[in-house]
Formats: structure tokens, C-alpha cells, sequence
């Protein structure tokens, strides 16, 4: 892996995995399918893999995107629970003293 991989492009893959369909997956993510097919080709450069066969009536993951699918499904879990757990702390009560000093 010679360049870096983003969380939007592991959203990306993750949407066409579990869509099995480009399109699809692009309207679930709000975006249009050129910048999504974009984040794809770039994942795929980035791990020096190909990870979907794609064909008129779809795509089918590779094997090897049948191991990344739950390797990245159980990293964006954890991802999101740390960014939930992270979101709890910052409303935790927080109490604060304030002095006031004579002038």
C-alpha cells in the first residue's frame, strides 16, 4: 500500500458491497456515480487489488473483496463507536470555578 486510504472511500466501498449495484449505492450516499466509481478506482490503486468483477448486471465482489467487506465493515464499526464514545465525552458535564479577584 503505497498511498493512503480514507474513511470516505471505505463508505464508498462498503455502499457498493452491500448494494451490489453502483448506482445504488451512489443515491444512498447522496452523491453521483463518477466521483463514487472515482473513490472505488482509487481504493483499489491504493491496496494494489481489485475488488469487485464488474459486469452489465452488477458487480460481485472478488474474493478478495469478500475478506476487505468484513474487515472494513468491523473497522467502521469500531470507528463509529470511537467517534460516538468521543461525541459522549465532550457532553459530559464539565464544572468550572470562577474567581473573581479584588482590583
Amino acid at each position: 500500500m503505497t498511498r493512503p486510504i480514507s474513511v470516505r472511500q471505505l463508505q464508498c466501498f462498503l455502499a457498493v458491497a452491500q448494494e451490489r449495484s453502483f448506482r445504488r449505492a451512489a443515491e444512498r450516499l447522496s452523491i453521483t456515480q463518477p466521483p463514487l466509481s472515482r473513490q472505488i478506482a482509487e481504493l483499489e490503486t491504493a491496496l494494489g487489488v481489485r475488488l469487485f468483477d464488474r459486469n452489465t448486471h452488477g458487480v460481485r465482489l472478488t474474493p478478495v473483496g469478500e475478506v476487505a467487506l468484513r474487515r472494513f465493515s468491523s473497522l467502521m464499526g469500531e470507528f463509529d463507536a470511537a467517534v460516538a464514545h468521543v461525541a459522549q465525552a465532550s457532553h459530559q458535564s464539565v464544572s468550572y470555578t470562577h474567581l473573581t479577584l479584588p482590583t
